[in-house]
């Protein structure tokens, strides 16, 4: 269930994005909500500060546990080219798994044959 309910259009389109894969895509995949955005999105704030360190727990859970996709709307630390290569370089150096930091648009999609 999606908590934001944002006002802009991006915020409306992103929701529409995210409860179309929830609706079509989410059953080819085991799901692991994370409890920090559940309670970024149940409180309605997202002060830069905690966002960031939240972003960086994130990521080190998917790596610790090694799952395949992490799903993010965060652009900014999260879901864009120069994070992922990023985390590649650190990952590869200790041996370590990468997830593939997606958002739902980008996630592949069994329906259109991507995996």
């Amino acid at each position: 269930m999606l908590h934001f309910r944002g006002k802009d259009i991006q915020c409306i389109y992103r929701h529409i994005k995210t409860l179309e894969w929830w609706d079509t895509e989410r059953k080819n995949f085991a799901l692991y909500p994370s409890r920090v955005s559940n309670d970024e999105l149940l409180r309605g704030v997202y002060k830069q500060l905690l966002q960031e360190f939240n972003d960086a727990l994130q990521m080190a859970l998917a790596v610790v546990n090694e799952v395949d996709y992490l799903l993010s709307w965060n652009y900014a630390h999260m879901a864009n080219p120069n994070v992922q290569r990023g985390l590649e370089t650190f990952n590869h150096k200790r041996g370590l798994k990468v997830p593939l930091l997606v958002t739902p648009e980008s996630i592949p999609q069994r329906r259109l044959g991507e995996f």
